[in-house]
């Protein structure tokens, strides 16, 4: 039997801590319990320990009943023979079941060693079959020799029956105590016994396919279970992963007509301005006003247009070289105006080296993160730093504000996803600028992170693949 593999077993120190019960049970009630083989759980799910010692005893209650019945009628020396095979049997047939119920082994010693002697012991009891069919029938009347002949065919099924996850010596049993019967009428000199053991041949065959076909059967009706598992643990994931989107979706709409609701509500208030302006100066005022509403509310739009472009992988990545020196500057220096009004400094430094990568797409994922710096760090400092090798870029946005939270970290890169101190100070946003990143980043082969070392404060990497040019020199610029 292969080894055994699964829950609790690969580990040699956890041997002993685990109850072949409980696995089965537990392999019962979930056909995902264990990472075993087919074969290693049929044989976990079929071997009960309880069987075995009642079919011994059963086994033992006929014993008793040949001596009793054999006795008057055989030799001496013969019974002898044959009580002293019997004993033996019986004695370790006592010592394995005893040992086997006070122990209560592991799945592992169970399927192994156990098992293995377990066998040992099944045909040592064939051996007694046998001994009975050509020691003590002979000597028996008529009556005797009947009942003999009975529970010896008797004797396989019950093989079948008890330890049907045993095919192969249920099958080198039926071919031994079934074949020495056969043997044993064929030599009687009798047409009507040699009759009897023709019936006897083809009542073997059928014993011999059914042991093989039964484990086969059992064997698919666990992988029909096991499939039929898999696919109600695929079928609940994928309703959980509609639900999520379900509920994900909706919240982007409200995120989204909020967001959008704002500008045109400005632009709306702006209107009313223009009417009621009584000088040139106030319609211009409100004139730009009603321009900086409409081109925040196409900043929106742009955005989620381009979020969702990245979500159907309808963006297919340019390749050019440039200078990535320069490439964060000028993303840098777009936010320049937004950092002043808030009242934080940007400053940039790294290697100037030439890359070869997607340039509008890099300079949309790192103008997300200086922008999420910007409005949802409160900080007073951001940093952009970049490092290059031969195949890899790395940008990282580093702020001194409130940071994010832990229980943030691990889902702040998903899509429609804020931090919660920003959903807190009701800062707008619709929660695809770090998504819309994370999606870049792995459309450039890379990935995008946060390092949760750096807190309070935050440091968003971004990571590309890229090839380099020239060695360069270490730039610094403040804005």
């Amino acid at each position: 039997m292969a080894e055994v593999v699964g829950e609790g077993l690969n580990d040699p120190r956890a041997e002993e801590a685990g109850s072949f019960a409980d696995d089965r049970t537990k392999l019962l009630t979930n056909p995902l319990a264990h990472e075993l083989s087919l074969e290693d759980q049929t044989g976990l799910i079929l071997y009960n320990p309880k069987i075995i010692p009642l079919s011994h005893a059963v086994f033992f209650a006929v014993l008793i009943f040949v001596y009793w019945a054999f006795a008057p009628t055989t030799p001496r020396s013969v019974m002898v023979v044959w009580t002293g095979l019997s004993v033996a049997a019986f004695l370790f047939s006592l010592a394995f079941n005893a040992t086997l119920l006070t122990l209560r082994p592991t799945t592992r010693s169970l399927l192994h060693r156990w098992r293995a002697i377990g066998k040992k012991q099944t045909l040592m009891f064939d051996v007694l079959a046998i001994s009975m069919l050509w020691l003590l029938v002979p000597h028996g009347t008529s009556e005797l020799q009947m009942i003999t002949v009975a529970i010896i065919v008797g004797y396989s099924p019950m093989h079948l029956i008890t330890d049907p996850e045993n095919a192969a010596v249920n099958k080198i049993s039926v071919v031994a105590v079934l074949g020495s019967l056969v043997l044993f009428l064929v030599t009687r000199g009798s047409s009507i016994l040699s009759a009897f053991a023709l019936v006897v041949v083809l009542y073997a065959g059928m014993l011999l396919y059914a042991a093989g076909e039964l484990r086969k059967l059992l064997v698919s009706a666990l992988a029909n279970r096991q499939a039929a598992a898999l696919a109600n643990v695929s079928l609940n994931r994928a309703v959980s992963s509609i639900s999520s989107e379900r509920d994900a979706t909706t919240q982007f709409i409200s995120m989204a007509s909020h967001d959008l609701g704002q500008p045109i509500h400005a632009a709306q208030l702006f209107c009313d301005q223009y009417a009621r302006a009584a000088s040139e100066k106030g319609k211009e005022m409100a004139i730009d006003g009603i321009s900086s509403s409409i081109r925040a509310a196409e900043d929106i739009l742009r955005q989620m247009l381009h979020f969702f472009r990245l979500r159907a992988d309808a963006v297919d990545p340019q390749m050019s070289e440039f200078s990535i020196s320069c490439q964060i500057e000028n993303c840098a220096r777009r936010y320049a105006a937004l950092a002043e009004k808030k009242g934080i400094r940007i400053v940039c430094h790294g290697d100037d080296k030439l890359v070869r990568t997607d340039a509008s797409l890099l300079d949309r994922a790192i103008g997300n993160l200086i922008e999420n710096a910007l409005i949802h760090s409160g900080a007073q400092h951001v940093t952009i730093a970049h490092t290059v090798d031969e195949q890899r870029l790395e940008i990282q946005v580093t702020d001194d504000g409130t940071g994010v939270l832990p229980a943030d970290q691990a889902r702040i890169f998903e899509d429609y996803q804020q931090g919660s101190h920003t959903d807190r100070a009701g800062i707008p946003g619709c929660g695809l600028g770090l998504s819309s990143v994370r999606r870049i980043a792995i459309l450039l082969g890379g990935r995008a992170y946060i390092d949760p070392v750096n807190f309070p404060g935050a440091r968003f990497c971004l990571q590309v693949r890229t090839q380099t040019k020239g060695a360069g020199h270490e730039i610094h610029s403040r804005m």
